[in-house]
């Protein structure tokens, strides 16, 4: 069972981050809606309200393949612990997952300070200073959301080179700390998946606004844009605690103990 987690989880993750990184930058993208009736009235929705929704999924599947690796990492396993390339690989793995983030969160809070300004501003935006905020943001999403894919193919050749069997006494000493991380994965996982449905919600009210015809000005967006830049930062925050953790799963992983002969 152990062994099928270690491959099924990064498996969905690397589905998910691939994903994300055909569609993440929807997440800045609808910030086109502000603007696009400006320029022609007919003008069907923009393409980031449909990519939106894939990206929700994405990040989805992305952040249930992540629970599942760092739950079976550690599990208990008395035929198979990790070994020493093992811990490496998880390690860089969790330390991409930490990176990757960054730069996501840099392209959010950098259209996020852009929308307040216009937010607040007396006239209707330009179509070119929209234009001009999501060339500089969706880059940094695309990057992040490479990032979160190399880290796992990581996990995934970790789950399948970074356990040895092994016939001595599997070292339990630390479970504690494994059921700490194990649960604190879970719990993040959890914050994470919901956070991404109310993204979810907003952009479908997004979307709704878009077919009545209702959008006209900034306000009519901005209560719903807000909500999906500000959810999506701590989702993307969530991401960079589950690499933690699998970081620190992996050191604190069930390992070879002594010989039973050489045991206190």
């Amino acid at each position: 069972m152990k062994r099928l987690l270690l491959l099924l989880g990064p498996v969905v993750a690397l589905l998910g981050s691939l994903g994300l990184v055909m569609s993440g930058s929807a997440v800045v993208g609808v910030f086109e809606l502000l603007t696009f009736r400006n320029i022609d009235p007919a003008a069907p929705p923009p393409a980031a309200l449909p990519e939106l929704q894939w990206a929700v999924i994405s990040a989805m599947a992305l952040v249930v393949g992540l629970v599942i690796s760092c739950l079976a990492t550690v599990m208990r396993n008395s035929g198979h612990t990790i070994s020493m390339i093992g811990r490496l690989l998880y390690t860089v793995a969790g330390v991409l997952l930490i990176t990757g983030a960054m730069p996501s969160a840099w392209g959010i809070m950098s259209v996020k300070a852009i929308f307040r300004i216009l937010a607040t501003s007396p006239t209707s935006p330009k179509p070119e200073s929209i234009q001009a905020v999501m060339l500089s943001a969706e880059p940094a999403m695309t990057i992040g959301c490479a990032v979160f894919a190399l880290s796992a193919v990581l996990l995934i050749v970790a789950g399948t080179a970074g356990f040895q069997a092994t016939p001595s006494q599997v070292n339990d000493r630390q479970s504690p700390l494994r059921v700490v991380f194990g649960t604190g994965s879970v719990l993040v996982g959890g914050i994470v998946l919901l956070l991404l449905m109310f993204i979810w919600s907003n952009g479908n009210a997004l979307e709704t606004m878009v077919r009545e015809a209702s959008v006209g000005k900034p306000a009519d967006v901005a209560q719903h844009f807000s909500g999906i830049l500000n959810k999506s930062l701590f989702v993307f925050g969530g991401v960079a605690t589950l690499g933690l953790l699998q970081l620190l799963a992996s050191i604190f992983a069930p390992s070879a103990g002594l010989d039973s002969g050489s045991e206190v």
